[in-house]
């Protein structure tokens, strides 16, 4: 039985989200986040997505993602996920899903609730107790300004307090 095509409408934002297969670990180096980060801003360069937050944890990884265009979500995701599973098999010579199926995306409603949902992707490592506060992990999109866009309420990129 075919899915059914998810709707991605532009200019509404979307919490994104996706975990290891059976929670394994992705990330293993500093090297392998640096190479998703470096595959992400490929992914925006051609693709019509603006990225208001993320953070990558040794498992999974959250984004607030905004299409610019209606139905550019998808084809952004399978662009991006492919072409790190397949640098990933490449570099561990390992097979099989590296991902626990497809991404997950939830809408995010057009009130308050953006920062609700950029303080919980951006603390997700203060809550695991990784670090004491969100701008010392080192990879989320506090420490990567260029690839994550403002949220366009004058130069307000993060909700305080952190």
């Amino acid at each position: 039985m075919p899915r059914i095509p998810r709707s991605h409408l532009a200019g509404h934002a979307f919490q994104v989200l996706n975990r290891g297969n059976g929670g394994a670990t992705v990330f293993h180096t500093d090297g392998d986040y640096r190479v998703f980060l470096e595959l992400l801003a490929a992914a925006k360069a051609t693709h019509p997505i603006t990225i208001r937050a993320f953070c990558l944890r040794p498992n999974h990884f959250h984004l607030v993602l905004q299409p610019i265009r209606n139905a550019s979500l998808s084809p952004f995701m399978h662009w991006w996920m492919t072409s790190h599973v397949r640098r990933y098999h490449r570099y561990y010579r390992s097979h099989g899903p590296v991902r626990q199926g497809r991404f997950k995306r939830f809408p995010i409603q057009q009130d308050g609730h953006l920062f609700t949902v950029l303080r919980y992707v951006l603390l997700n490592p203060v809550r695991a107790r990784l670090v004491e506060h969100a701008d010392e992990w080192p990879w989320s999109s506090l420490q990567y300004p260029q690839l994550a866009a403002p949220i366009g309420l004058g130069h307000l990129a993060t909700p305080a307090p952190f």
